[in-house]
């Protein structure tokens, strides 16, 4: 399930850039030439950062139906699975109102205002 959404999604988005790049504004179209080379390895550092942490929480939280799984039996994957959708909805709403605050971080960081960003984060 999980696979073919990401497959869909990568899909549209590679079929948008397709058309978009080739038909509708070809002169917008990305030039590697103009690509610095310092720039990609920045940007994939950076991204790394990102993606090792989002790795882990998908990890920690697709852990459980495979743990419970081989301890107790397939059998009882709903009667903890339920549970656990019901109470991810905490997760998922704090996840949205925190969301906003990543740019905030980022920008005080680079300020060098990490005061601020431990207040924030304590708060």
């Amino acid at each position: 399930m999980t696979i073919s959404t990401v497959l869909a999604m990568a899909f549209a988005t590679i079929l948008n850039a397709f058309h978009f790049f080739g038909l509708v504004r070809p002169d917008l179209r990305p030039k590697w030439k103009l690509v610095p080379t310092e720039g990609i390895s920045q940007i994939a550092t950076l991204g790394s950062l990102f993606f090792v942490p989002q790795l882990a929480i998908v990890v920690a939280y697709s852990a459980d139906n495979f743990l419970i799984a081989r301890s107790l039996g397939a059998i009882n994957i709903p009667e903890f699975s339920i549970p656990q959708q019901l109470f991810s909805l905490v997760t998922i709403i704090s996840s949205i109102l925190m969301g906003g605050l990543w740019v905030a971080y980022g920008e005080a960081i680079s300020r060098g205002d990490l005061l601020w960003v431990r207040n924030t984060i304590k708060n």
